[in-house]
């Protein structure tokens, strides 16, 4: 069973159908008390609840009353058996984009001091970093070690990086002239 319904303020209102499963899905107060009954008895009681209570009960219920102190708009659903999901969809403005352009630059040649692999780019979605070199090469920020860096590039392999990618990133080796290539996706 599926309500949408607009309760009146200290006004109880039942519904009558065999469930074990109740969701409040939109409800515009936090005040609604709960009361589920099996062949006239009281068998589970919620009160002050609001949007988003679920309960599941191990007994069939087959009535339930409903009351709001201050009343308004109240959507539900319950059933017996199975599931029910109900993920309500957001609201504002949502914006998902992807890159669209991808930029091999040029190789970096990584020292024993910090250098310079990418400057800071809000517009930079991914960064691909793969050591080119013979010896390890770490990257990190500006202060970065071979003492504290924390993502280590083993020779010939890669570095994919999404969480940070706007971020500067510097590179550092415990040997000199070790080569780092560098692709972007904005």
């Amino acid at each position: 069973m599926y309500q949408r319904v607009t309760l009146g303020a200290g006004v109880a209102l039942e519904f009558q159908e065999a469930a074990d499963f109740f969701r409040l899905l939109e409800t515009v107060n936090a005040d609604l008390t709960l009361i589920f009954y099996s062949a006239g008895r009281e068998i589970a009681r919620a009160e002050n609840v609001g949007e988003g209570y679920a309960e599941s009960l191990p007994e069939t219920f087959d009535k339930i009353r409903m009351v709001s102190a201050t009343g308004g708009l109240t959507e539900f659903v319950m059933r017996l058996g199975g599931e029910v999901r109900y993920d309500k969809p957001p609201t504002g403005e949502i914006s998902l984009s992807q890159g669209s352009s991808i930029e091999n630059k040029a190789a970096v040649s990584v020292g024993t001091s910090a250098t310079a692999l990418v400057a800071a780019s809000g517009t930079r979605k991914r960064a691909v970093f793969h050591n080119a070199g013979t010896a390890d090469v770490w990257v990190g920020g500006a202060g970065i070690t071979t003492a504290n860096g924390a993502i280590k590039i083993t020779p010939g392999s890669t570095w994919v990086e999404t969480d940070g990618a706007p971020a500067a990133w510097y590179g550092v080796s415990g040997t000199a002239a070790q080569s780092v290539r560098i692709q972007e996706l904005t």
